[in-house]
């Protein structure tokens, strides 16, 4: 079967850059072939810095030829008797060309009709895939494009070179000024001599040879094993290992790792900072002592060279991490002369947003949350103690070190926190209070981190929201998604019952007690439903159904945890099979209540006594069943006990349905039986929205 190459080369892309890319230039040339109703075989796509490319084997020849029916004129007029076509009749069979392969008479709603089937040729590959590859490169997107030469066409950078191959064939495309044809590029030190591609089975060879190592997973590979074989059996990696070797990767053609050196004296820096400074300029690894966190005065770099001797280029790395390290110890030497607690003064300096006060005013309206809430992890804290590590906790950002390097701030607060006798929960606080932080796992552990870290972010989103600037578009400017992810991530993960809604209260009534600002209206609910959508992607990126976080968030009074456990309880039961008919009942409850809310009068006094019917009695202490349950899922946050009463409901409402009239003439009888059916309606509105439910998927 034939094969596919696709290559387009570039300058040097970021590295960010480079797996997105890759992953959607796959995933829209395969959508390209399935809208032909064309599967591709074996394939693989590729990326370096220099170029974004897909090898495809096993690709069909075309789309298949198919059979087309077209409908002409009513038989009375294209037909002269039942086997014979009349001028007209003839007319219009040629007019359908050399393809036509029979023509009959077709029964039609407007009668009898002459048909003539056809065969329409299919496409093949060699004209299908250069439409599928140029739709694919207008689907790619970058957060910045740039023009280059006399284009008006738009890139993440210059685009080189374009390879496209059907086996021997050149495919003709043209993009970007630039025509396709069959030859590639090596690596960079290797000449801009063009490597010509005979055949797509060629090119993985032919690259390496040209020293360029296509496929992501094969370059980490590569630079895994170099690394092991340089590492002694007491060495080990630091925390970014894996951040940093998946960045590498994409920022090289041919991996080349070496180890280089510092000087002992900058082990007087922290070993996350020496870690941080040397990824963060150079995309070197610290080198730590196995099963302990004690730094060496050594790291892993890598070259994208292909030359064996790289004596010079480990010099090159040792030079530049020096002057890197030489400026982090000045900095870290200079924020040692005074003491973390005397930098507070200058927060007030320091804004969060000119509408919203400094860094010094965000710090005392922590305060009057504190004193307002009663969090239980707060309880027994000496309040001088909280006291402290609230103005501690923003104090790093006034400091040298953290103005250089704004990733380590709160690593470095509770670094300066232990060195200046602060006390070392204190100190923990300080960096517990910037967590969690992206895409990382560590969440605050001490009940004060816990707290001081919700009630931070909570403060921030408050702020926004008062002055209307919670985004709500894809731009983002002071990472307010990121702050409300992060807050219900600590929810989440450490179990927390806590109301989001009322500490929204506490911290909107802080700001009304230290600023001039007002409350606008719909300004709570605005930061609640912000922090709950985020509550909604989170928990749908860890696999809930999308139909269930809508139907249970729907209904959600901000206690997050209680959320959570009511999806898991709903998934449990819908397994169970008993939700669609519950749905489908529901449903029908809805449409047979007035619009009007007079009905709901009678649900206050409801009794078996009221009724005659043991259909309708059995239904009432079902329906009571069920509140009494989701009053204790209420409290305990635990709802299995009500998804249990919410299923018994399925046969007492079948029974009443298929036995009783609601609408009877005697309105008596009809306005308890309205009744009995808004109180159950009530009750399960309460916790779940069975509109939204897909009750396929609950049959």
């Amino acid at each position: 079967m034939p094969e596919l190459l696709f290559e387009l080369g570039v300058e040097e892309m970021p590295a960010k850059a480079v797996e997105p890319a890759i992953e959607k230039l796959r995933l829209s040339v395969n959508e390209g072939f399935a809208r032909y109703g064309l599967e591709v075989g074996n394939g693989r796509s590729f990326g370096t810095p220099r170029r974004l490319g897909l090898l495809l084997a096993d690709v069909p020849e075309g789309t298949a030829d198919r059979l087309e029916r077209v409908f002409g004129p009513p038989a009375r007029v294209a037909m002269e008797n039942a086997d014979t076509l009349s001028p007209k009749g003839v007319a219009f069979v040629e007019s359908q060309g050399p393809d036509v392969i029979r023509w009959f008479v077709e029964p039609t709603k407007r009668g009898e009709t002459l048909c003539v089937e056809r065969r329409i040729p299919g496409t093949p590959l060699c004209d299908l895939a250069p439409k599928i590859f140029l739709e694919a490169l207008d689907r790619l997107s970058f957060p910045k494009v740039m023009r280059w030469g006399c284009s008006r066409e738009t890139f993440v950078r210059p685009v080189r070179w374009i390879l496209a191959l059907l086996n021997e064939k050149i495919l003709p495309i043209e993009r970007y000024d630039l025509k396709s044809g069959g030859v590639s590029y090596p690596h960079r030190h290797k000449g801009f001599a063009p490597v010509r591609i005979p055949h797509p089975q060629d090119y993985v060879s032919l690259m390496e040879e040209g020293f360029v190592s296509v496929f992501p997973e094969d370059r980490k590979t590569k630079l895994l094993k170099q690394t092991r074989e340089l590492l002694l059996d007491s060495e080990h990696l630091g925390e970014l290992k894996q951040q940093a070797i998946e960045e590498v990767v994409q920022l090289t053609e041919w991996p080349r790792a070496l180890i280089g050196r510092f000087d002992e004296r900058f082990m007087a820096l922290p070993g996350f900072a020496i870690e941080h400074v040397i990824f963060r300029h150079q995309k070197c690894l610290a080198v730590y002592q196995k099963n302990s966190k004690n730094i060496l005065p050594k790291f892993v770099a890598v070259a994208n060279l292909p030359e064996d001797d790289l004596c010079l280029v480990r010099q090159g790395f040792e030079r530049v991490v020096r002057a890197r390290l030489e400026d982090a110890l000045f900095y870290f030497n200079q924020d040692l002369k005074r003491p973390l607690l005397e930098r507070f003064e200058e927060l007030g300096g320091i804004l969060e947003h000119e509408k919203l006060g400094t860094l010094a005013d965000k710090a005392e309206r922590l305060e009057v949350i504190c004193s307002s809430l009663s969090l239980p992890s707060l309880e027994g804290v000496a309040r001088e103690k909280l006291s402290l590590a609230i103005k501690l906790m923003k104090c790093d950002l006034a400091t040298q070190m953290v103005g250089e390097f704004p990733e380590l701030q709160g690593r470095m607060g509770e670094e300066y926190a232990r060195h200046f006798g602060y006390g070392e929960e204190v100190a923990r606080v300080i960096h517990e209070s910037t967590l969690p932080l992206p895409n990382r796992a560590e969440l605050p552990e001490s009940p004060v981190g816990i707290s001081l870290s919700i009630l931070e972010k909570l403060d921030t989103l408050t702020g926004f929201a008062l002055i209307g600037l919670l985004p709500t578009a894809a731009q983002d400017p002071y990472a307010l998604r990121r702050k409300a992810l992060a807050l219900v991530r600590i929810i989440l993960g450490r179990n927390l019952p806590l109301d989001v809604g009322a500490l929204f209260d506490a911290s909107f009534a802080a700001y009304e007690s230290r600023t001039d600002i007002k409350v606008p209206p719909g300004a709570r609910a605005s930061a609640l439903s912000f922090v709950t959508a985020r509550l909604e992607s989170f928990l749908e990126s860890n696999g809930y159904a999308k139909d269930a976080l809508q139907a249970v968030l729907a209904r959600s009074r901000g206690v997050f945890l209680g959320d959570l456990r009511k999806l898991d309880a709903l998934a449990s039961a819908r397994q169970r099979g008993a939700f669609g008919a519950i749905g489908l009942n529901i449903k029908r409850i809805r449409n047979i209540l007035p619009e009007n809310d007079s009905y709901l009068a009678h649900a206050e006094r409801l009794s078996k006594s009221a009724y005659e019917l043991e259909e309708e009695r059995a239904l009432l202490e079902a329906f009571q069943r069920l509140e009494s349950a989701i009053d204790e899922a209420g409290s305990s946050l635990a709802y299995d006990g009500a998804m249990n009463a919410l299923e018994d409901l399925k046969d007492p409402l079948e029974r009443f349905f298929a036995r009783v009239m609601v609408n009877v003439e005697d309105r008596h009888v009809r306005a308890k039986r309205i009744a009995l059916l808004a109180y159950g309606y009530n009750l399960v509105d309460t916790i779940l929205d069975f509109s939204r439910l897909s009750l396929e998927k609950s049959s």
